[in-house]
C-alpha cells in the first residue's frame, strides 16, 4: 500500500504520517527512513523534535540520498514512513553542489519508490511547496517543477493521499 501526505510546514503531516503507520505495523516492522542532515541549529532542533515524538518502537534508516540502496533490506511485513520527499528530491537534485539532471533525478526517485512496492505500507510525507508564487531563481524553479511532477506521479500511483492542514489531515484520494 502506497499512500502520500502533503501539508505546509509544521502542518501535523509528519505527526499524521507516524500514527498511520504505526496503526498498521506488528511489532518490529515499523521503520522511519530520515533524509534529513544536520545543516544547522534549526534543522537539528527539528530533528530533535522528530525523534522525541517517535517511541522506542521504529527502526530508524538515515538515507539523505539513494533511497534503493534500503529497498532490499525489508519485507512484505514491514511499514515504511520515509520523512520527508522534500528534503530528499532537494538532496539528489543538488548533489555535491552540482544541480543534477532534473529527468535524471526524476526517473531515479520513481523507479526506487517502485522497490518498495512489496511492503505493506510504504508512506511518503512532502510539503506543500505550491501555495506562493513561483521562485526567480532557476535552480529553485527546477526544484518545485521537479518536486510538483513527483507529487502528480506519487498520487497517481499511491492508494491513498492526504493533506494535512492545521493538523486536520483531508483525505484527497482512496
Amino acid at each position: 500500500m502506497l499512500v502520500f501526505v502533503s501539508g505546509g510546514a509544521r502542518s501535523g503531516k509528519s505527526t499524521f504520517a507516524e500514527q498511520l503507520v504505526a496503526n498498521v505495523a506488528a511489532p518490529g516492522n515499523l521503520h522511519y527512513i530520515a533524509t534529513s542532515e544536520v545543516t544547522d541549529a534549526e534543522m537539528k532542533s527539528r530533528i530533535f523534535h522528530h525523534q522525541e515524538r517517535r517511541t522506542g518502537d521504529w527502526t530508524t534508516w538515515e538515507q539523505p540520498t539513494n533511497m534503493i540502496e534500503l529497498a532490499p533490506k525489508f519485507s512484505t511485513d514491514d511499514c515504511i514512513l520515509l520523512d520527508c520527499l522534500t528534503i530528499l528530491t532537494a538532496n539528489e537534485l543538488f548533489h555535491g553542489g552540482v544541480i543534477q539532471s532534473a529527468n535524471k533525478v526524476y526517473e531515479k526517485m520513481i523507479h526506487s519508490i517502485k522497490q518498495f512496492h512489496t511492503v505493506k505500507m510504504f508512506v511518503i510525507v512532502s510539503n506543500d511547496l505550491f501555495s506562493d508564487k513561483l521562485p526567480d531563481d532557476e535552480g529553485s524553479l527546477l526544484y518545485m517543477k521537479l518536486l510538483g511532477s513527483l507529487h502528480q506521479e506519487i498520487v497517481r500511483t499511491a492508494d491513498y493521499a492526504y493533506q494535512v492542514n492545521y493538523g486536520i489531515p483531508k483525505k484527497m484520494k482512496g
